[in-house]
């Protein structure tokens, strides 16, 4: 079994550091899954924000929110999680 190396720190962006090691498809899973309960908590609050009763409504903002914060998770990882953290 090969073992995954030390990530190398190549530059430092918003507080936190980058590395050029390959993200395994496990780990994307993970952060799709992670971003995407996130997206469809903050999906939700969206829809309440605009006071809708809809459920049709609701449930667009919960899907938008889960497929974009997932992707985000997946493509920025600890860049995304970092904007809660300010």
């Amino acid at each position: 079994m090969d073992e995954i190396p030390e990530p190398k720190i190549t530059s430092k962006k918003g507080g936190f550091y980058t590395s050029c090691r390959k993200v395994t498809q496990g780990e994307k899973m993970i952060r799709f899954g992670c971003g995407s309960v996130v997206g469809a908590f903050s999906g939700f609050l969206a829809a309440m924000e605009v006071e809708s009763k809809n459920p049709l409504v609701i449930i667009v903002f919960v899907v938008i929110g889960m497929v974009l914060c997932g992707k985000a998770a997946v493509k920025k990882g600890d860049e995304f999680w970092g904007i809660f953290h300010r």
